[in-house]
């Protein structure tokens, strides 16, 4: 029943930002030509959680009854510990969750966090990252559960059954992303996007344990490709990841999802592919299913087909995993949100304590020396407190606020814990982000 351009429709990306009809971050006021044809994802990460709700119903309407197919989108958000929409409740970040060993805990806050997106009306998290911390010096060690890939596994199906099933049946399974597949937290000197090495025994007894688990154990409707190249050759445009080693040995059957800017990368970085369309062949052909955050390459599939460089059948085995996952996860029967339940469902008092909960288990005490804590407020006069991050609250990497006015600061909990008794002496020291070390000789007085 589907024509090419619907079928190419669904293999794409859109995000609310580009479809709507001002440039204006707070208008939800949207242009539906561009879905003439179906869309397969949406992303709206700029809408803070009303105006997500608004927008997801907008668009749905628009699919679902203006469509000659009316195929829903999957609404997509990031979640690696808690929705990352304005308003949401924030969760310890995915390493300190690992440093609590306690999947019934991860389970609860799954559990938690797909109550908050499916009030919004989300359809899919762009979680868990399954990927091991094993390169130190590599930027994005806190999205990982740790360096273990037993540890990594258990919390990793802990994750993703909280966030797909949820503690009740309702209908609808939220679409977990297990990500990225596969090797990408491990590149040559720690640099992000740089090859890392390693053969076949690395991979199958090191980084593929945990995607195991989540595929075979817990389901796992969506997995997302990785950056890197691995021993030299680059991921997204290698079948035997994602084609051979995902499907055919690990039975993954939902669909494959382009990080974002990935395939582009074919060209851009890994210089392996010399146009889009070059670079639209060889991922499709790897196994990547959707393009995301738009079809930069896929765009150009309805050409590739006309002259025989893809096979139409190659077309339909991406777009049926796509309504796979569409139809398992209920999304026909329930493409719509009630925005009237949103404040109903959102940073309630529960999600609170339990966030609390999971960052008091997640605390790890390196050394003690001399037993020197817990301090005693009763014997210190002073205590000196040095670096950039004591004066300003770090909620972790995917949140929507780095306001010190939503949260408490190292600084402010050590001064309502001392009381007036305890001189607090506070040196910035150095900055986060820049090469500004002027404040280095006050920290060190």
């Amino acid at each position: 029943r589907m024509t090419l351009e619907e079928k190419i429709a669904q293999m794409g990306e859109a995000s609310c930002d580009g479809l709507k009809e001002e440039n204006l971050a707070k208008t939800t006021s949207f242009s539906f030509e561009k879905f003439k044809n179906g869309i397969g994802a949406v992303d709206g990460f700029t809408l803070d959680v009303k105006q997500y709700a608004a927008a997801v119903n907008q668009i749905q309407n628009y699919l679902v009854n203006e469509t000659r197919l009316g195929i829903p989108a999957i609404f997509l958000t990031e979640s690696l510990h808690g929705l990352v929409q304005d308003g949401a409740t924030i969760y310890p970040q995915s390493i300190a969750m690992a440093s609590s060993w306690n999947t019934d805990l991860i389970w609860e806050i799954a559990c938690q966090i797909r109550r908050e997106v499916r009030a919004i009306g989300v359809s899919q998290v762009l979680s868990p990252d399954l990927d091991l911390a094993r390169e130190l010096r590599w930027g994005r060690i806190e999205e990982t559960y740790g360096e273990d890939p037993y540890l990594a596994s258990r919390i990793g199906v802990a994750m993703i059954r909280g966030l797909q099933e949820g503690k009740e049946p309702d209908g609808t399974l939220l679409i977990a992303n297990a990500k990225p597949f596969l090797t990408y937290s491990a590149p040559r000197g720690g640099l992000n996007l740089a090859s890392t090495p390693g053969g076949w025994f690395d991979i199958y007894n090191t980084y593929l344990p945990p995607f195991k688990a989540a595929i075979q154990e817990a389901n796992v409707l969506s997995v997302m490709t990785a950056y890197n190249s691995y021993d030299g050759e680059a991921l997204n445009a290698n079948p035997a990841i994602y084609t051979e080693l995902l499907r055919n040995r690990l039975g993954f059957k939902g669909y494959v999802y382009s990080d974002w800017g990935a395939v582009h990368q074919l060209q851009s970085l890994h210089k392996v592919a010399e146009t889009r369309a070059d670079a639209a062949v060889l991922a499709i052909e790897a196994g990547i299913d959707l393009e995301a955050p738009s079809p930069w390459a896929y765009s150009t599939l309805d050409s590739l087909v006309r002259i025989g460089r893809v096979e139409m059948a190659t077309i339909d085995q991406a777009v049926s995993r796509i309504l796979y996952v569409k139809i398992i996860s209920g999304l026909f029967e329930h493409p719509f949100v009630d925005e009237d339940q949103i404040e109903k469902n959102i940073h309630l008092p529960g999600h609170i304590a339990l966030s609390k909960k999971m960052a008091d288990e997640s605390i790890v005490l390196l050394k003690n020396e001399g037993q020197l804590l817990p301090l005693n407020t009763s014997t210190l006069k002073s205590i000196a407190l040095i670096g950039p991050n004591a004066d300003q609250v770090q909620f972790g990497d995917y949140t929507w606020s780095r306001s010190n006015k939503d949260g408490i600061t190292v600084k402010e909990g050590i001064e309502l814990v001392a009381g007036d008794d305890v001189t607090i002496h506070y040196a910035k020291g150095c900055d986060l982000v820049s090469m500004d070390d002027s404040g280095i000789p006050d920290a060190v007085k």
